[in-house]
């Protein structure tokens, strides 16, 4: 079986780095009590954070796992299986601490991590939405608590994540600011059916975006942040760090997708620019891990009566407690595709074959979600 990871090679200097391979008679691991085995048939492509797998797995040198978000049927069940059949379809997420690569024929998955997947919807939908509507439905129930009627200034709204969240906050009423980095994103927004309150463009000229985003919030400022990274402002190349070892450690902590190419670096608000757009008892949820705050803007944040909320929807999995939930939201997400409130944006389909190229490239790819197809 081929399956794509991430394989640790040497470089000059002692170092190393991640290369995407595409690995050739892959065996799967022995089917647990209460696993599935299932046959892939779409699989969407998103960046791994290999800082973040690493703490959780505690793994030093085994390849790691390309493709999280899957749509299949299933082959085989464990003899503790209880909530799917043999033959079903379903979808999922695959936990961050498995053996098991998405983008291959065949994945074992906990039968907790899965939901059967409707006749009307396809495998492809199914890959492309699960991921981004599980951190769409955490960032908006469960951290913000949103209501109908209030506004949530979004960035990175022409990603695969972006447009499922904004379609999201439309099914709960929430008012949506669209904020993207480029003409092409613009462009996407627009084209859709449920149009935000006003898009900005980070590229343009014009009206900086604390300007844009208070104007139309009657200078009041918007009840929820999402973020998709932030601009720190600093860069390790500006001071001299000792001993060597330390810089080493911080250059690893900051760079969690070495395995892509060169590509130019999207355009992320600033942490100041974040709180001035922030109203009072606003929320801001951030997807930056190392995010670090300064005491004047910690004091800004008390002055407003701010929370700070930091979105990784994969903590669900980590807690045995939150299974139950976890299984609700999965089919929340898939009862909204179904019922059309939901159309995940897929910018194109790709092999396996073709996905080696695609996985270095994804960093610099902005607009929707690109997804791996096999039998379908």
């Amino acid at each position: 079986m081929k399956a794509l990871y991430l394989i640790k090679i040497p470089t000059s200097g002692g170092k190393v780095r991640y290369e995407v391979v595409l690995r050739e008679k892959i065996a799967l691991p022995e089917l647990g009590a209460n696993d599935v085995m299932v046959k892939i048939c779409a699989c969407a492509l998103t960046r791994v954070d290999t800082k973040t797998i690493l703490q959780i797995t505690q793994r030093k040198d085994e390849p790691i796992p390309i493709g999280f978000s899957i749509s299949g049927n299933v082959t085989k069940v464990g003899s503790d299986v209880k909530l799917v059949s043999l033959g079903d379809e379903v979808a999922g997420i695959l936990p961050l601490d498995t053996m098991c690569s998405g983008c291959a024929d065949h994945c074992v998955i906990p039968e907790y991590c899965i939901v059967k997947k409707p006749k009307s919807v396809g495998h492809i939908d199914c890959a492309a939405v699960m991921e981004p509507g599980i951190a769409g439905l955490t960032a908006i129930l469960h951290q913000a608590k949103l209501q109908a009627g209030q506004t949530v200034l979004l960035f990175s709204a022409c990603s695969g994540t972006g447009n499922v969240m904004m379609q999201l906050c439309a099914a709960y009423g929430v008012r949506v600011i669209a904020v993207v980095d480029n003409s092409d994103g613009v462009k996407l927004v627009s084209s859709l059916e449920l149009q935000p309150l006003q898009i900005i463009d980070m590229a343009s000229q014009g009206k900086s975006l604390v300007e844009l985003c208070l104007q139309e919030t009657g200078g009041i400022g918007v009840d929820c942040i999402i973020d998709g990274g932030v601009d720190l402002g600093y860069s390790l190349d500006n001071f001299v760090i000792e001993p060597r070892s330390f810089r080493v450690e911080l250059e690893e902590v900051q760079n969690r997708h070495d395995y892509e190419s060169e590509t130019p670096p999207p355009l992320l608000p600033t942490k100041q620019q974040i709180l001035n757009c922030l109203a009072v008892h606003g929320h801001w949820i951030t997807t930056q891990p190392e995010l670090q705050l300064d005491p004047p803007e910690t004091q800004t944040m008390y002055l407003k009566s701010a929370s700070l909320h930091f979105l990784f929807s994969a903590a669900w999995l980590l807690s045995g407690r939150f299974q139950g939930k976890y299984l609700d939201m999965l089919s929340n997400v898939i009862s909204k595709v179904d019922e059309g409130v939901v159309k995940p944006y897929v910018h194109h389909t790709v092999s396996i074959e073709d996905s080696v190229t695609e996985m270095k490239q994804l960093g610099g790819h902005h607009l929707g979600c690109i997804v791996l197809t096999a039998s379908l």
